[in-house]
């Protein structure tokens, strides 16, 4: 399955208090029926990687700068 539906599904008042695994399931089979739940996308392998990628280029390149920083103000106190 594909898209995961994780919603917080309105209830009336009589479904509160008397809550029902058959219930639940009636209530869930409408809101499918009637399109009313949207579904949430899972990132793909390669998308997770891609993410995970851009977050380690992130990462680097401050190190990169901090480095730099640490260096030039390094050579103008020596100076």
């Amino acid at each position: 399955m594909r898209n995961i539906f994780f919603v917080d599904l309105k209830t009336g008042n009589k479904e509160r208090y008397q809550k029902t695994d058959a219930l639940d399931t009636k209530n869930l089979c409408n809101h499918l029926k009637y399109g009313t739940l949207k579904g949430i996308n899972i990132p793909t392998e390669m998308e997770d990687q891609f993410t995970s990628l851009a977050l380690h280029r992130t990462q680097v390149t401050k190190k990169l700068r901090t480095t730099k920083l640490q260096i030039k103000s390094l050579c103008y106190f020596m100076s």
